[in-house]
């Protein structure tokens, strides 16, 4: 994980002379922001066209009787990005079985029982044939896109719940945990973070903010995980499936900083962005070259099992 978001800024400032800024002068804070994640999205652009596995995760929900279509996880690359699609009909772990890939001609709606072809189609899958249980469980594995970065927008000071929605969300506004009523303002959704940028609910949809009292109005249609929770003293930051701290690793660290040095210094027409492009050109090989798996064990062809 690298380091917070607002120290690489105030580093990218540093390396591009562009420490001298105000509300009114100069390149604010969000467009140093929007390259650093520009940034961490290309050099991701970059690692997956030679290592396509670097950034797998998996998801599992539960299947519906009678229902056709499911959503893919809303951080899948890209929304089509699956290399596996498994089902288990009773949703244990030792029932689940593989299901083939298919296409639209495949599709059978209508006919139902044991799903055995998947249909990727717009950011969802189809499964042929529609499940007949409730008590199943679909388990994708597939590549993340990585999580947005930004910057700590305020502090939470307190927040109540009532089941899996929230009540009650109220930010700080004293002047020492400074609420950003302006970003809040213009923000559709919000996340919520620990100290270190782990988040810990994501995706809140914000309808309203009070200036006044600090009191931020969350969608009563939202409901949160039940491995979600938000408590006194987390961080507020803006956007969906966005953290203080970028996923990458430590050593992505310089790539972040050379690319935004690079935007900042572009849009100061400087004779040195050139060479920063150079540079920049030879840092996405040598990561990208680093992602590389590396094994000396005995790679085997893989054996599907039919159940």
């Amino acid at each position: 994980m690298l380091r917070r978001t607002d120290l690489l800024i105030t580093q990218v400032r540093k390396q591009s002379e562009n420490t001298d800024f105000s509300d009114t002068t100069g390149i604010g804070d969000d467009e140093v922001i929007q390259y650093l994640n520009d940034a961490q999205h290309r050099l991701q652009t970059v690692i997956l066209a030679q290592h396509p596995a670097v950034f797998l995760t998996e998801s599992v929900q539960n299947t519906e009787a009678r229902k056709e279509t499911y959503d893919l996880p809303s951080d899948a690359y890209i929304g089509n990005k699956v290399t596996n699609v498994e089902y288990s009909s009773t949703g244990n772990e030792l029932n689940y079985y593989p299901l083939r890939l298919g296409n639209l001609k495949n599709r059978a709606s209508g006919r139902y029982g044991a799903p055995m072809l998947y249909i990727r189609q717009s950011g969802k899958l189809l499964l042929v044939p529609t499940p007949d249980s409730n008590h199943a469980k679909l388990r994708i594995t597939y590549v993340k896109r990585i999580d947005q970065i930004d910057i700590r927008r305020g502090i939470i000071s307190s927040v109540a719940t009532s089941g899996t929605t929230i009540t009650s969300l109220i930010g700080d506004l004293s002047a020492t945990t400074y609420l950003d009523l302006t970003a809040l303002g213009q923000a559709e959704y919000i996340c919520i973070a620990d100290n270190y940028g782990v988040i810990k609910m994501r995706n809140l949809p914000i309808t309203a903010i009070n200036s006044t009292t600090g009191a931020i109005t969350i969608s009563p249609t939202f409901n949160f995980l039940s491995t979600e929770s938000i408590a006194a003293n987390d961080y507020i930051i803006t956007g969906k499936d966005t953290s203080t701290h970028s996923e990458l690793e430590r050593n992505c660290e310089r790539y972040l900083l050379a690319y935004a040095s690079y935007r900042l210094m572009r849009r100061d027409s400087s004779a040195d962005a050139p060479e920063e492009n150079n540079e920049l050109i030879a840092m996405e090989r040598e990561i990208a070259a680093a992602y590389a798996e590396v094994t000396d064990d005995v790679i085997e062809i893989p054996l599907i099992l039919e159940w």
